[in-house]
């Protein structure tokens, strides 16, 4: 009865709970992307002003029967916020049917430019989602990100601006708990059972990091005293006195 079970949860832990009970053998906090790092946000919380960006994890190969293609929509506001927007494709479906997807999904959010996986879109769909959106009209900015590391490597970047609270999902969206489970069972070994959904947030986080450039080293730069003040009339006599110095070095030459 509930009771017993009440019991039980308490004097197993959570940890065994989550795993002989719920099926979930995971730590509650998290492995990958902790509990902390996870920001929601309500619908009336929705930015405004933003910019788009869309990111994909298509399922073409068959090393797994739960491959599933992930589409999301990015809100990137002024203060480099990032909110994924509820409309996300997350489903198993064939590659031409995916293609449609991202088309239409192109089609109701323009995004400024939409981001892939090298592999995935160079050689695999991207012949056939070109010519798609040719004929239907939807012309867009699509790059293709190349692919390096584990998959922890290439979650890291999303994971520190999550860490920094600058990643927003809406919890009010239906498909909110499957993507925070995955998230939190997440491990980054690439051995997770599911990484669909990581995999499509780590693509924006290696988007963007890819935009923002270090800066190059400074350049000596002399600068004057202001014109007129006593800094300024040192400068000048100390020039006038180089110069002299150096027409006298010259006579004879």
């Amino acid at each position: 009865d509930l009771d017993t079970l009440k019991s039980t949860r308490a004097f197993i832990g959570e940890r065994d709970w989550n795993a002989l009970y719920q099926q979930r053998p995971t730590p509650p906090e998290g492995t990958f992307f902790k509990q902390s790092m996870v920001y929601t946000y309500a619908l009336d919380e929705m930015p405004a002003n933003h910019r788009p960006y869309m990111t994909g994890d298509l399922a073409l190969g068959t090393k797994r029967d739960n491959d599933e293609t992930c589409i999301g929509r990015w809100m990137l506001t002024q203060d480099d916020t990032l909110y994924l927007h509820p409309d996300l494709f997350w489903e198993r479906k064939s590659a031409d049917a995916s293609v449609e997807e991202i088309i239409s999904m192109m089609e109701r959010h323009r995004p400024m430019t939409t981001w892939w996986e090298k592999g995935q879109i160079d050689k695999a769909v991207g012949p056939f989602l070109k010519k798609r959106m040719s004929e239907r009209g939807m012309y867009g900015n699509l790059e293709a990100l190349p692919v390096a590391g584990d998959k922890g490597f290439r979650a890291s970047a999303i994971r520190g601006r999550m860490a920094m609270g600058k990643v927003k999902f809406p919890r009010f969206a239906p498909w909110w708990p499957r993507a925070k489970e995955q998230l939190l069972k997440f491990t980054g070994s690439g051995d997770d059972a599911s990484d669909d959904f990581v995999d499509m947030c780590a693509l924006i986080g290696q988007a963007l990091g890819g935009q923002i450039r270090a800066s190059g080293p400074r350049k000596n730069v002399i600068e004057l005293p202001k014109t007129g003040s006593l800094g300024w009339i040192k400068h000048q006599h100390k020039m006038e006195q180089r110069e002299l110095k150096r027409l006298e070095a010259r006579k004879g030459f």
